[in-house]
């Protein structure tokens, strides 16, 4: 997963060996976090602040 900054358009990867191994399927905000829901049958939450999977 990457944060895009729209202003310059460079992205910067999330960090974390809890990563997707496959196609995310669904993806959700809640707070200051993302959660997505891969077909790798894996849910991951990530920290929107610190850009890494916890």
């Amino acid at each position: 997963m990457a944060s895009w900054d729209t202003s310059t358009g460079l992205a910067e990867m999330f960090s974390g060996t809890e990563a997707h191994t496959s196609q995310v399927q669904s993806i959700s905000l809640l707070g200051k976090y993302v959660i997505t829901v891969g077909i790798d049958d894996r849910c991951v939450v990530s920290s929107i602040s610190e850009l890494k999977h916890m």
